[in-house]
């Protein structure tokens, strides 16, 4: 076998030091260069975590409306029950605590409510289904719930509608709605305040209603707010907390129904709220 001379030898390493620099420069390209991210990939992976998400939402909405709803549901039948033996009990301390517990019992059932709802419409896991309503008797249906607060309170209830009056809605959304208005207007009143709800004509072919207090108001400031999830609840003005679902919850139903809510009120002053439903 014959001897490489010298000169070979250095050609033959200066050829392949060449194509190890080559390489290495094209990795470090490659490294400075990242290949471009395939856009349809990291959107169905989106999609697949959304789902994953909306899942888990839903298994834990189910899991709160089960493990919580059935024994609230009993305390409130035997709170009522209380709560009919009222007059005959002569213990004050008694009567005092058995209307705390069926105010705190209402208050945790509607929180619930909205809790459930605001999941359900994030998630889109919901029927809408609107039909031919009586409104007078869907409003009262809604007051009825929050009827022993309002006489906590003293209130002055006024419920303006006629009994033949039909609007277009999904029942269940508007009920919470309604729900919502008429518990925050009284949960902002004071003592021996006024509440005021309507269903009156509005223009063609439209009923506007309306739930508007006398009680303390909101200012510019509270005002641009209500709707921001990341602020602070106010509490009412017998010391009611919330968990600042209910005005969000009540614009994305609205929202459903093609609809807005308006809201007009002043610090001291009382607010009113309102919006628009086809009359049928």
């Amino acid at each position: 076998m014959s001897k490489i001379s010298p000169e070979k030898e250095t050609l033959i390493q200066l050829i392949q030091e060449t194509e190890n620099i080559g390489f290495i420069q094209n990795l470090i390209r490659e490294l400075r260069e990242p290949k471009e991210p395939n856009i349809f990939e990291e959107v169905n992976q989106l999609k697949e975590d959304k789902k994953l998400l909306e899942h888990k939402i839903n298994k834990l909405t189910s899991a709160v409306s089960y493990e919580l709803g059935s024994p609230l549901n009993s305390l409130k039948s035997m709170a009522d029950l209380l709560m009919l033996d009222m007059d005959n009990l002569e213990d004050k301390m008694l009567v005092s605590t058995g209307q705390y517990l069926y105010a705190q019992i209402e208050a945790l059932q509607a929180r619930m409510q909205n809790l459930i709802a605001w999941s359900n419409l994030e998630t889109e896991n919901f029927v809408f289904n609107p039909k031919t309503l009586q409104a007078k008797s869907i409003i009262e249906k809604s007051f009825q719930s929050q009827i022993d607060l309002a006489r906590k309170k003293s209130l002055q209830i006024q419920i303006n509608c006629d009994e033949k009056q039909t609007i277009q809605a999904d029942e269940a959304m508007l009920g919470i709605v309604l729900n919502n208005l008429i518990s925050n207007a009284i949960k902002f009143c004071r003592k021996g305040d006024f509440v005021h709800i309507s269903a009156l004509p509005n223009g063609e072919n439209q009923i506007q209603i309306m739930v508007k207090d006398k009680g303390i108001g909101m200012g510019r400031a509270k005002l641009k707010k209500v709707f921001d999830l990341g602020r602070t609840p106010q509490r009412g003005t017998a010391n009611e907390q919330g968990l600042g679902l209910g005005l969000v919850t009540v614009r994305r139903l609205l929202e459903l129904h093609e609809t807005e809510l308006k809201i007009e009120s002043k610090r001291g002053g009382g607010a009113s709220f309102s919006f628009l439903l086809p009359q049928k």
